[in-house]
């Protein structure tokens, strides 16, 4: 049984965290487990933020737009052997007899009455999304940040103790911040000195 617990545990641990861009957005920390049902509720596009959603609420991300090809809007190379034509009749005739390089193609316009030959280039992009990129390495700064913070909080608390438990051994008067951490009373970082 303490084994199935186990196993639970680490796959948990390992889950996914799916959240819709308008959250991730606004650097909430809700997500889903399923990407489907977060689409689904959400009605948009849901990307996963991981297994460290606290990357999105502290703000540790860009989201960058994801791109595609738009086959509707190419990009032409330089227009070639370019020939003008009477009437769109004339067009058709010259655009079926023209040869042009291995990679080029015979193309017509019946605005301009030419016949060219060219080749597409690439493609205009079009938006068809967006992508979550962690800044993983600011997010590990910060982390190590607050842990040095944290270990500077216990190594001064214990200087602290040490120092009213000797004090107290003496008979000597114990300052305000040592008496609370005596008295486990809460101390800010300013009573310990940190900064």
């Amino acid at each position: 049984m303490k084994y199935l617990f186990l196993i639970l545990l680490s796959l948990n641990a390992s889950a996914s965290n799916f959240m819709p861009v308008s959250k991730i957005q606004a650097q909430s920390s809700q997500g889903f487990q399923i990407k489907e049902t977060c689409e689904t509720i959400s009605r948009e596009q849901c990307l996963d933020v991981g297994n460290e959603p606290e990357i999105i609420s502290l703000g540790f991300f860009t989201l960058e737009d994801v791109t595609e090809d738009d086959l509707d809007n190419p990009i032409w190379g330089t227009r070639s052997m370019v020939e003008q034509c009477a009437d769109l009749a004339d067009c058709l005739v010259i655009h079926s007899a023209k040869e042009c390089a291995e990679d080029r193609q015979s193309y017509y316009s019946e605005d301009d009455l030419e016949v060219w030959c060219n080749k597409v280039v690439g493609y205009q992009q079009r938006v068809v999304g967006k992508s979550l990129v962690k800044d993983q390495v600011s997010f590990d700064s910060h982390k190590s940040s607050i842990a040095q913070l944290d270990q500077a909080r216990q190594d001064a608390v214990a200087y602290l103790k040490e120092s009213g438990m000797t004090k107290l051994q003496n008979g000597d008067p114990l300052s305000s911040v040592e008496a609370k951490i005596m008295y486990n009373i809460s101390v800010t970082d300013q009573e310990l000195g940190i900064e």
